[in-house]
C-alpha cells in the first residue's frame, strides 16, 4: 500500500525579535564588605561579554574577580577561557573573541576554583534569531529542511531536530520560509514580523514571545 504524500504543517513559527542578553553567573547578592583591617578574598567571578557579535567582529571579553571588600580586578590574562574554538566563534587564551559562523555559544572562564558563563549570539546587526517548529498533526518532524528564500536572511537554512525545531540565525523583517522533508509535500509560508500577528498552521500557531 502506497502512502500519499502529505503537507508539511508549519507551527510555532515564532520570530524572536530580541537578542538575549548575557547569562553573568557573577555574585547573585553583595557580597559582605570586609571589615577594616582584615584582608581581601576572590568571593566570585563575573564575565562581561556582549549579547550579541557580528561575523569577523572581534570583542575583548572581560573576566572580573569580585573580592570581600567588593572590588574587582580584571584576570581576563590569567582566567581559562572555553570553548577555544568552534564553528560559530574563536576564542583566544586572553578571553579575546572574534565571530566565525551564525549562531549562539556559550563561552566559560574559570579563574581560582570559581567559573562564571555568558551566551553570546553571532548575528550580522541587525538580525535576530528566527525560531520555530515544523509539525504534522501536532507531532514534531525531524529532520526537515526549512529555508529562508524571500526576506533579509535569504538563504539561511536549518534542519529541525527530533522535536521538529528549527532555529534560523541572522533574520529581520517578514520572510518567506520554504519546508520540505521526504515522503511529504514541500510547504511555502510568509511569515510576518508583527508583534500582535497570530498565525495559524494546522495544529500549530505563530506569536511574539511573552
Amino acid at each position: 500500500m502506497s502512502v500519499r504524500p502529505r503537507y508539511l504543517a508549519g507551527a510555532a513559527l515564532g520570530l524572536v525579535l530580541m537578542f538575549a542578553s548575557c547569562e553573568r553567573k557573577g555574585p547573585i547578592t553583595p557580597a559582605p564588605v570586609t571589615p577594616p583591617g582584615m584582608p581581601t578574598r576572590v568571593v566570585s567571578l563575573e564575565l562581561v561579554a556582549p549579547a550579541t557579535i557580528a561575523p569577523g567582529e572581534t570583542v575583548q571579553l572581560r573576566a572580573n574577580a569580585v573580592r570581600s571588600d567588593r572590588s574587582l580586578k580584571n584576570v581576563s590574562t590569567q582566567a581559562e577561557w572555553t570553548p577555544a574554538t568552534s564553528e560559530v566563534l574563536m576564542l583566544g587564551s586572553t578571553g579575546l573573541a572574534t565571530g566565525k559562523e551564525h549562531g549562539e555559544i556559550v563561552v566559560r572562564a574559570n579563574y581560582g576554583g570559581l567559573s562564571a558563563s555568558a551566551r553570546i549570539f553571532v548575528l550580522p546587526q541587525g538580525t535576530f534569531r528566527l525560531w520555530g517548529g515544523l509539525q504534522e498533526n501536532g507531532f514534531g518532524l525531524a529532520n526537515g529542511t526549512v529555508t529562508v528564500i524571500d526576506g533579509i536572511g535569504g538563504g539561511v537554512t536549518a534542519v529541525t531536530n527530533s522535536s521538529g525545531t528549527y532555529l534560523l540565525y541572522g533574520v529581520r523583517g517578514p520572510v518567506k520560509l520554504h519546508a520540505k522533508k521526504n515522503g511529504y509535500l514541500d510547504v511555502t509560508q510568509q511569515l510576518s514580523d508583527r508583534p500582535s500577528h497570530v498565525l495559524h498552521i494546522g495544529d500549530g500557531s505563530q506569536s511574539a514571545p511573552p
